[in-house]
């Protein structure tokens, strides 16, 4: 459980640095802890530092997410099967985690648990 927890963290902190902080209070509600501050204030100080389009794509930290599906069509029973994500620095993978979203499926013969 600790390292889907951490997964979705790291993933929802790339996935949020875009969205701004008036908009982080829905996702929060109106309560806010400290350590949900101190991430706020983190994505904030990481949004600061702009990429300049003239860098070399092998200079920028960025993190590859990637989704297994058995579709493209939720409303006809498709469903996301596995999720990864991989962390790049100076073109090589520094960090990487994966893990099964749904691991009783239609397909439950064909891979191993």
């Amino acid at each position: 459980m600790h390292e889907r927890h951490r997964f979705w963290q790291r993933a929802l902190r790339l996935l949020s640095l875009g969205v701004p902080r008036e908009a982080s209070s829905a996702l929060f509600g109106h309560d806010h802890s400290l350590q949900q501050e101190t991430w706020l204030r983190s994505l904030q100080k990481e949004k600061q530092q702009i990429i300049d389009w003239h860098d070399r794509l092998v200079d920028i930290p960025f993190v590859i997410i990637d989704m297994e599906t058995t579709g493209f069509s939720p409303e006809q029973g498709d469903e996301i099967l596995a999720m990864a994500a991989a962390k790049t620095v100076g073109g090589v993978v520094t960090d990487a985690y994966m893990t099964l979203v749904k691991r009783k499926s239609r397909f439950r013969n064909i891979f191993p648990p």
